[in-house]
């Protein structure tokens, strides 16, 4: 029989629940700022996710426009933070 420490049995225990998932989304709201940088977290705010996609309010068009075109980077870089499959897509609102 092995040892688990507590952290790795709530991590199972949250799996096996299906709040896993759940949880990395929330992590994905705390930790925005530090997934997307400064420039990006200055002009954006993650507000919610809802059925796996990830709501960011943008404050101007033209930024807007700049981080459709880096969706597929932010995506990335949130698998890197979080893990993969976590997100299915992110939408930018004004």
């Amino acid at each position: 029989m092995t040892v688990k420490s507590l952290a790795e049995s709530l991590q199972e225990l949250f799996t096996e629940l299906g709040h896993a998932k759940k949880i990395k989304q929330v992590e994905i709201l705390q930790k925005w700022p530090e997934i997307v940088g400064a420039q990006i977290s200055a002009i954006t705010i993650a507000e919610q996710i809802r059925d796996d996609v990830l709501y960011v309010r943008v404050k101007s068009m033209t930024w807007k426009s700049e981080l459709v075109l880096r969706k597929q980077e932010l995506l990335s870089r949130i698998a890197e933070s979080v893990g993969k499959n976590i997100l299915s897509d992110i939408r930018f609102t004004i």
